[in-house]
């Protein structure tokens, strides 16, 4: 495997890692906003979201992609802008989920999680985490 191929996979591994923290602490809110304060899933899905985006960026900026601190200011709208039209296909497939599909509502969270997982990995790989100027991908 080339070296190319080998720090794909690294980069890969630890946004994996940083996503199941943040997943983590999605699928927490949403259960404990739920079960514990009676919040309407939907929106306890939403709050839950939104936290896990604040530590997926900071995971993903500061471990994975070793961001430099001048390029935040960049970054961060970009990881934002491409985290609300996440939330709009998590709420999709949440909401499609547990109406059409019946499935309870922490198995479509993990779902929906999934699907907006695949198209953000592929959003900050090639976009958020790019330096300025430069036309390759970011550094592995």
């Amino acid at each position: 495997m080339s070296v190319l191929g080998r720090l794909l996979r690294i980069t890969f591994f630890c946004y994996i890692l940083g996503g199941c923290l943040a997943a983590g602490i999605h699928i927490s809110i949403v259960a404990g906003l739920v079960e514990l304060a009676a919040v309407d899933k939907e929106d306890a899905n939403s709050i839950g979201f939104i936290f896990g985006v604040i530590v997926n960026y900071l995971f993903q900026a500061f471990i994975t992609f070793s961001s430099e601190v001048q390029y935040h200011l960049q970054q961060f709208p970009l990881f934002v802008g491409f985290a609300v039209i996440g939330l709009g296909i998590n709420r999709f497939i949440f909401s499609f989920s547990i109406h059409e599909l019946h499935v309870q509502y922490l198995i479509a969270t993990a779902m929906a999680i999934g699907v907006v997982f695949l198209f953000n990995f592929t959003c900050n790989k090639l976009i958020t985490f790019r330096r300025p100027g430069d036309t390759r991908p970011p550094p592995d």
